[in-house]
């Protein structure tokens, strides 16, 4: 697999495009390798939101999400940002719920979106 990870400064967000299929590869590493790029490229923007709209691909098994989402701080993501997720592949959108339910469980402020528009309406309210 290998995600492609693609980040843009807007003001107090960060705006990041991935894409890749799941299905092949190390999911865990790939993700802990993306995540730690989202991370620095905020804090070297001074984001405080993060827009991740993937058109990843594959399942998303459940250990998996839970592996990667249970750790995001010690990737640097700050608990003080707040994170949308847009999933276009609808074939896991299920799965990327669950992570969103990992990730508040840990503290964070974090929502699952099917638009991209939800998930800028939601970051613009707070």
């Amino acid at each position: 697999m290998s995600y492609d990870v693609t980040t843009q400064p807007d003001g107090k967000r960060l705006r990041v495009q991935v894409e890749g299929d799941r299905s092949r590869g190390d999911l865990v590493a790939e993700a802990t390798r993306a995540w730690r790029k989202i991370a620095a490229d905020c804090a070297d923007a001074g984001c405080n939101q993060i827009l991740v709209v993937t058109a990843a691909t594959g399942s998303f098994p459940t250990l998996d999400a839970y592996i990667i989402n249970s750790i995001l701080n010690e990737y640097g993501v700050q608990r003080t940002w707040s994170i949308a997720f847009v999933s276009l592949d609808t074939e896991s959108y299920r799965d990327v719920e669950f992570a969103e339910t990992v990730i508040v469980n840990r503290g964070f402020d974090a929502k699952v979106f099917r638009t991209e528009g939800e998930a800028l309406d939601w970051l613009k309210a707070l």
